[in-house]
């Protein structure tokens, strides 16, 4: 909804040039290297783009180094998602199984699955798309494995 009584605008088609798509910034964990090496673009996402009920974006993530491995750590999120791959190799968990992808592979992941994946490439860059069912990416909350813990000793430490 709109303001008190008023009706949401709606949704109304348009197109996305690579030019506009290109000029996007990337975004990030706040360069979070515990929870991803790469980052994102958000393509249809509320309230930038004047769509609802579709989150898009597309993902880069640099090859791997000796020193640096290119991930996003194992997460959940309510919203079930998809990716499909356009270019690079990974290896993705979903729920403890490992599938390796690469460009033309398409994967559902169920609401609240725990799933991560892995640039497996020391020279290509992994890229792809991905979406959730929902107006924009400010809807998805990320649990990202281990920060439950974390967060319970944390709580536990300053109740002491």
């Amino acid at each position: 909804m709109g303001s008190i009584g008023t009706p949401a605008p709606a949704a109304r088609g348009f197109v996305l040039s690579k030019k506009q798509i290109d000029s996007v910034p990337l975004e990030n964990f706040s360069n979070n290297s515990k929870r991803a090496t790469g980052g994102w673009k958000q393509i249809f996402s509320s309230p930038q783009t004047p769509t609802d009920g579709l989150n898009l974006g597309i993902a880069h993530f640099p090859p791997r180094t000796a020193t640096q491995e290119s991930f996003e750590a194992l997460h959940r999120h309510k919203q079930a998602e998809f990716y499909y791959i356009l270019s690079g190799q990974a290896l993705v968990k979903i729920d403890g199984i490992d599938h390796e992808v690469g460009p033309g592979a398409a994967l559902f992941i169920p609401g609240d699955s725990e799933h991560g994946f892995w640039n497996t490439s020391d020279s290509e860059e992994l890229v792809f798309l991905w979406g959730f069912p929902c107006d924009g990416f400010r809807d998805v909350v990320y649990r990202f494995t281990g920060d439950e813990a974390e967060d319970a000793w944390s709580r536990a430490e300053s109740a002491a």
